[in-house]
């Protein structure tokens, strides 16, 4: 009984803290249950309770079938005499892309989770929220929290203004060189260069790293970059030749609706450097590309003619080749649960050196 009740009230401070960060407005529409139930690891039950119970203190209403919306603002709970108040952990994702949601189904939900598991295990509260959300937010808004963390592609541009808040900070998987800021990232060059050897040793040799860009951005991701380093490492120690490095510009708007995200001149431009490149060795950065490279997997069967080796650097939610062996799984949930660790550590500590570590 005790176990559930807690579990409610992690629901209804979740849902709270959104409203007083700025992430939900008054008149906005609350999330669905089930996102809910993933980020705080609980049931349907769980939530309804929570949800019935915000609605019975005027903070949400239900609008029939459109949904249930936010009515009013909370009170910034009081903390009882005696009492340490639960730590406020904020997790910020700062996208290229114009509006982009915040969904734990995301890469980003997974660095999200392992931070939520960390902070929930020591009885603080962890949020999510996008850049965007987070930049609108009132100065009094963005200081209620004890520490930040931090990531995506276009934190270099935000940073600065971040640091200004003067509240303890980690950066989680954004690689920016020059930074006085705690540092954890997942190894991308290793990926890279255990891809390469991988398809090497199964003797294919010449290879392509595939890299994403969505609409709108005019760069390649860092963690991109990275990765072909170390693909172009390999080649280079076993004197091979050198990789090609090609990327796809893809509709998040398409992804997000199910539509094959890919135009016909784009898969017909790969298919064009494939054959003059004479590639036979393909790594995928991205699990966006599974269904294009399946789809050209089949085409290339039904004309009878053998498509590049590939192999898949993937968050580990799901194995996306028949071959495990040809995966490398970036366990981005290990990711947010380590940066959490290193913030806690840092409010331990403000004045220890700054950390920078590569997992």
């Amino acid at each position: 009984m005790k176990t559930h009740q807690n579990k409610k009230e992690k629901v209804k401070e979740t849902l709270i803290f959104q409203i007083l960060s700025g992430s939900l407005k008054i008149g906005d529409r609350i999330p669905p249950e089930r996102i809910f139930c993933t980020l705080n690891n609980v049931s349907r039950i769980t939530v309804r309770a929570a949800l019935a119970e915000l609605e019975s203190e005027r903070i949400i209403e239900k609008r029939g079938r459109k949904g249930i919306f936010v009515r009013s603002k909370p009170e910034v709970p009081d903390i009882k005499k005696g009492k340490t108040r639960p730590r406020r952990i904020l997790y910020i994702f700062f996208s290229s892309l114009k509006n982009h949601p915040v969904s734990n189904a995301l890469s980003f939900g997974n660095i999200f989770r392992g931070i939520d598991r960390y902070v929930n295990e020591r009885g603080g509260i962890a949020t999510l929220q996008n850049g965007e959300s987070f930049l609108r937010s009132t100065e009094e808004e963005k200081r209620q929290y004890d520490g930040i963390i931090v990531g995506g592609t276009s934190l270099h541009i935000h940073l600065p203004e971040i640091l200004k808040l003067n509240i303890p900070l980690v950066i989680a998987n954004s690689l920016i060189p020059g930074t006085k800021v705690d540092t954890v990232s997942l190894d991308f060059h290793e990926a890279g260069y255990i891809a390469a050897k991988k398809l090497n040793d199964a003797g294919f040799q010449n290879l392509l790293l595939l890299g994403t860009k969505y609409e709108g951005e005019d760069f390649l991701q860092r963690s991109v970059l990275w990765e072909y380093r170390g693909v172009k490492d390999y080649c280079f120690l076993n004197k091979l030749n050198k990789p090609v490095l090609h990327s796809i510009c893809i509709s998040w708007k398409n992804i997000r609706n199910s539509i094959p995200p890919l135009d016909k001149n784009s898969l017909k431009e790969f298919r064009r450097i494939l054959s003059d490149k004479k590639i036979n060795g393909i790594i995928s950065s991205s699990e966006s590309f599974y269904n294009i490279l399946k789809t050209l997997k089949n085409e290339a069967s039904d004309a009878s003619y053998e498509f590049p080796r590939t192999v898949f650097i993937t968050e580990g939610g799901k194995h996306l080749s028949e071959d495990k062996s040809m995966e490398i799984i970036l366990d981005r949930e290990s990711l947010g649960f380590e940066a959490a660790k290193m913030l806690y550590e840092r409010l331990k500590n403000p004045y220890q050196d700054i950390v920078k570590k590569i997992i």
